[in-house]
C-alpha cells in the first residue's frame, strides 16, 4: 500500500565509492519503479570522483556541489594523540565553517527546488544537507550499511522519519529509536548477482580457463598497509603458482608506485593493476579469491557474487566499523579476517591464508556460500520503496 507519492527526491552521500555507488543503484531503481520522479544529487565540492560517478547516472537529472566539513576522528586514538597532531585539530576547526557554509548552500538549493524527501546515504557531505532539510521541515530518510552507524546519520536520526539499516535491528538499538528503524539490507547493483560478463573480462585480461585469479580491492581511496603487504607477497606467490593471475585495485595514491614496482619485477603480464575498477562485478566474477577492506558495500557486493574472501579491516576508521563488520563475518564462518596487527608481525599469516584458499576449492565454496547469506537481492528495491513512501 502506498502513502503520499514522492515526486522530487534529493539524494546525497560521498567521500568514498562505498557511499556513492549505493546512491546510484537507488536512483536507478527509483527511476525504474517511478519514471516520473525527479531525482537530484548534492555532493561535496572537492569530491571530484563522486561527482564524476554521479554525472554518468542517467537517473539523476542534476547535481549540485556544496562545501562540507569533516570531523576527523580515528578509532582508538585518545586526547593525547590529538594534542600531538595539532594539524588535525586545526583542520577540524576550519571545517566547522565549511559545514556552516554547506548548510546555507543546501538551504538555498532546497528552497529553490522544494523536494518531497531528502535521502542521506552517509558521509560528511550528508550532514549539511540533512540539517538544512531539518530546518525546512523536509522529510529525511537515512541509510546505514555498516554495523556501526556513521556520525552524520546518528546526528540526523533525531530529525529523520526513517532510519533504514542493513543488519537486524539489534545492532542499532543503542543508536536509533526502534520505531524509526527499517531493515532493508545494503543496496547494490543487480549485476553483482550474475556473472554474465566473466568470459569477456577473461578475454580482455588474457586469462585462460585454467588460471586462478586473485583480486585485491583496497577501496576507491586505497589502503596503504594492505597494499604494502600484498606487494611483499606478490613475487613469491606468483613464483609458487604458475597459473595465477592477479587483479589489483590500488587506489589513486599508490597506483603509480605499485604499477612501477610490478613493471620492474617483470610481472606486468600477470598482474593487472588499476587505481580503480568501475565494473567490479566483472572483476569479482572472474575471481577465485578476493583480498579486500571490510567496507559494508564491498562486503555486500562480494556476498552477491558468492566469493571467498580475506578481509583486512581498517582499524582506525570512525567507530571501528570495519572491524565490527569483519567480526560478524568471522562469527558466521563467512570469511577469513586478518588484522593490521597481524600484518605488523609480517606477511606470514596473509601468505598462508592465501595459499590454503587457492589450493582448497571446497573451502572457497563454503566461504562464498556463507558470505552470500549477507546479500539481499531485494535490498535496493526495498530502500527505493521506503524513499518513495511505500510500505515494505
Amino acid at each position: 500500500m502506498s502513502t503520499k507519492q514522492q515526486s522530487r527526491i534529493i539524494v546525497t552521500g560521498g567521500g568514498t565509492a562505498g557511499h556513492v555507488m549505493p546512491v546510484i543503484s537507488i536512483a536507478e531503481e527509483i527511476n525504474k519503479l517511478q519514471p516520473n520522479v525527479s531525482i537530484r544529487f548534492i555532493g561535496q565540492r572537492t569530491d571530484m570522483r563522486s561527482m564524476a560517478i554521479v554525472s554518468s547516472c542517467k537517473a539523476i537529472e542534476k547535481s549540485y556541489a556544496i562545501s562540507a566539513g569533516k570531523l576527523r576522528r580515528f578509532h582508538g586514538r585518545g586526547l593525547v594523540w590529538y594534542i600531538m597532531h595539532p594539524s588535525i585539530v586545526f583542520k577540524n576547526f576550519i571545517d566547522i565553517f565549511r559545514l556552516i557554509l554547506g548548510i546555507v548552500q543546501s538551504i538555498v538549493i532546497l528552497l529553490r527546488w522544494r523536494p518531497d524527501v531528502v535521502f542521506v546515504k552517509g558521509g560528511f557531505v550528508g550532514l549539511p544537507v540533512g540539517l538544512a532539510a531539518a530546518i525546512l521541515k523536509i522529510k529525511i530518510i537515512t541509510h546505514d550499511s555498516d554495523a556501526i552507524p556513521g556520525l552524520t546519520n546518528r546526528i540526523l536520526s533525531r530529525f529523520a522519519a526513517t532510519s533504514a539499516v542493513a543488519l537486524p535491528e539489534k545492532y542499532y538499538s543503542q543508536y536509533y529509536k526502534r520505531e524509526k528503524v527499517i531493515q532493508t539490507g545494503v543496496p547494490i547493483n543487480s549485476k553483482f548477482f550474475s556473472n554474465n560478463s566473466v568470459n569477456n573480462l577473461k578475454h580482455e585480461m588474457n586469462i585462460d580457463n585454467n588460471s586462478k585469479v586473485l583480486s585485491v580491492i583496497g577501496g576507491s581511496l586505497g589502503a596503504v598497509r594492505m597494499n604494502n603487504a600484498v606487494m611483499k607477497l606478490v613475487p613469491s606467490l606468483l613464483d609458487s603458482y604458475s597459473n595465477l593471475k592477479i587483479i589489483w585495485s590500488t587506489g589513486e595514491n599508490q597506483y603509480k608506485e605499485i604499477s612501477t614496482s610490478i613493471e620492474k619485477l617483470g610481472l606486468k603480464s600477470r598482474v593487472h593493476v588499476k587505481p580503480f575498477f568501475g565494473d567490479l562485478d566483472e572483476v569479482f566474477g572472474v575471481s577465485d579469491l578476493v583480498i579486500s577492506r571490510a567496507g559494508a558495500t564491498t562486503i555486500a557486493e562480494l556476498a552477491a557474487s558468492k566469493k571467498a574472501c580475506i578481509f583486512i579491516p581498517n582499524p582506525v576508521l570512525t567507530g571501528g566499523h570495519q572491524s565490527k563488520n569483519a567480526d560478524i563475518l568471522t562469527k558466521n564462518n563467512a570469511a577469513v579476517v586478518i588484522t593490521e596487527n597481524d600484518l605488523d608481525h609480517g606477511i606470514g599469516k596473509l601468505k598462508s591464508s592465501v595459499e590454503v584458499l587457492l589450493k582448497d576449492k571446497a573451502k572457497r565454496t563454503q566461504l562464498g556460500d556463507n558470505l552470500s547469506k549477507f546479500a539481499d537481492s531485494k535490498a535496493t528495491s526495498k530502500l527505493a520503496a521506503v524513499i518513495l513512501g511505500e510500505k515494505i
